[in-house]
């Protein structure tokens, strides 16, 4: 039997990119989040995104500004965990020497 912190660790995550000015730019979704942690407020993250208008993957660079925990229970009685974080997009520039320090994982998500 797992217990709810094994279970909140093994869900899902939907990642939601928006600018400065919080107009959104993209979205994500990891169903298989599996035993990796979860990002938390403040911390820096990158991700492979796709954009809502024009549906064009690129990849961002953000820090984490809110992270919610969505709990559902279907019909069968089964509980999923699904946690949103919202990422604000750090703006590349040619001058920008913010260095970034990646740790892939196997979908494509790096975590500071």
């Amino acid at each position: 039997m797992k217990t709810e912190l094994q279970t909140a660790m093994e869900s899902g995550v939907y990642i939601e990119f928006q600018d400065e000015q919080q107009q959104p730019l993209g979205q994500a979704v990891y169903p298989d989040w599996g035993n990796r942690p979860l990002p938390v407020v403040g911390d820096q993250l990158v991700c492979r995104i796709t954009s809502g208008v024009d549906q064009t993957p690129k990849t961002l660079r953000g820090t984490v500004v809110d992270r919610q925990f969505e709990i559902e229970i279907d019909r069968e009685g089964a509980t999923s965990t699904w946690i949103h974080l919202l990422v604000t997009e750090h703006k590349s520039k040619a001058s920008d020497s913010f260095p970034i320090q990646r740790r892939r994982m196997d979908d494509g998500l790096s975590l500071n």
